[in-house]
Order: C-alpha cells, then structure tokens, then sequence
C-alpha cells in the first residue's frame, strides 16, 4: 500500500521553490509526473476546484482509493491548466470529444492548449502542447502469462516477433514500452478503440506514423518518456517530427494558490 503524500513535501516547499515556465512554445510538450495518493487536506482543496460532474464520477467509482485518485487526477489537471491559460481552475470548462478524449473549450484571448493524461495504479503524467494534438500513456510493466496471449491480439506481426524475441524476463518491459507507444498515438487522435492498434506499427521510437482517417491525412511522431520504476510510457505528437518534451517530475506548491 502506498503512502499518503502531503503536497508540500510532495511539491516542495513554497520557500525556495525554483521558477516555472508555464508559456509553451511551438513544437514543445510539458510533461508533468505526480502521485496521485495525496493526504486527506490536500485531496480536500483540490476538489474544491471540480466540476459538479467530475466529483460526481469520483464518487461514483467503486473502490474508494479509485475515487481519490480520480479526484486528484483531475484536481491537478485544473491546477495546471488554469496556469497555462492563465486563468482559475474554476472557470475552465472541460469538454469530451465523441470517443472520450477531454479537450480544454477555448477562452478569450487564451492560447490553444492541448493537453492528455495517462495514470496507473497511483501515478498520473500529464501532458500539454501548443496548437497540436498529443497522446500520453503510462503502463505497469505486468508478469508474463498477463501478456503472452494479448500479444497477437493487439500487435501486428512484426511488433509480436520483436517482443518474442526477448527473453521472458524481459518480455513485460518490451510489451509495456510497445504497448504505451500504441496508446499514446490513439489518445493524440481522439479516435478511442474505433481504431484497431492493429491498423498502424509504433515498433521504433521517433518513427513517423501516417494515417488517414475519415479522408484526412493525419501524421504523429511516437517517443518514449522517462517514468517511475515498474513502468513505461510514450508520447504521441501530432508532427512529422518528434516533439521537444521538458521533463517536470515535481508540480510546484503554487497549483494550489487557486483552487
């Protein structure tokens, strides 16, 4: 069982703290880590930033360890989101497109920002961009006998021989690396699983990805990116080339001055 973490030792301390660039610029992609087992104070002014149906689905979900870590998933994401808009956690209106991707609705004079959320039993990463598409997935690296008979079932046959070649040992990190990559570029798209991971390959790292869906040429770019230990994650950036990713494993104290 994880630890609760308070966020001042989980974010450091507001004294001292070092200075956050919230401005994205073209090509770039803030990736944000966080645990999402906060203590009880913590979780409690977070929420109070939630919409009505955000809370709603928190409190829906079964196990009560699930419905704090939804609230603290999306608590943070309006922390963030409000200080890349320049605006309050309150006043963002977070909308879903037609297979579930959440988008941020537009305000005045606010830039474009695109963001994505991957998490995992307690660890969350979240993701934001500038005027283009991004998709961001977290997987646990799982036992063997878990993955052995998905693997012909959700990779093609060329990305199923790579991860049978590796040794069993080693054949959880391949399919969980493999697996993120595959995740990651369907969130960037917004499709859900109406798109087979069987229609495209994500096997190598930085590889262009072209699809056309609905008559429209879509392009990503696939990487991977640092995670906590036991797991794997990928990005997904709507580019022909891969994404400029600044890494900040700590969300600083400050997220919670306006909630």
């Amino acid at each position: 069982m994880q630890a609760s973490l308070s966020l001042p030792s989980m974010f450091g301390s507001r004294r001292g703290r070092h200075q956050i660039d919230f401005v994205l610029r073209p090509g770039d992609v803030h990736v944000w880590a966080s645990p999402l087992d906060l203590e009880s104070q913590s979780l409690a002014q977070l929420r109070q930033a939630l919409s009505a149906s955000e809370s709603a689905v928190a409190d829906r979900l079964a196990s009560p360890a699930d419905g704090r870590r939804s609230a603290a998933s999306r608590g943070i994401l309006r922390a963030l989101l409000a200080r890349y808009a320049g605006s309050t956690p309150r006043e963002l209106e977070i909308v879903t497109g037609r297979y579930g991707k959440p988008a941020l609705l537009p305000l005045p004079h606010a830039p474009d920002i695109r963001f994505n959320v991957a998490h995992a039993s307690g660890h969350a990463l979240f993701a934001f961009a500038l005027d283009h598409e991004i998709g961001i997935d977290l997987e646990e690296e799982r036992p063997v006998p878990e993955t052995v008979s998905l693997i012909q079932e959700v990779f093609r046959p060329n990305e199923a021989a790579a991860i049978q070649s590796v040794e069993p040992a080693g054949q959880p990190v391949a399919f969980a690396r493999l697996w993120a990559r595959k995740e990651a570029v369907i969130k960037a798209l917004g499709t859900g699983f109406s798109l087979s991971p069987l229609a495209f390959e994500a096997g190598e790292e930085g590889s262009a990805i072209e699809l056309v869906l609905s008559g429209e040429r879509r392009q990503l770019t696939v990487v991977d990116i640092e995670s906590a230990s036991g797991f794997r994650a990928a990005l997904a950036a709507e580019s022909a080339s891969p994404p400029s990713v600044r890494w900040l494993p700590l969300v600083p104290s400050l997220l919670l001055e306006d909630t």
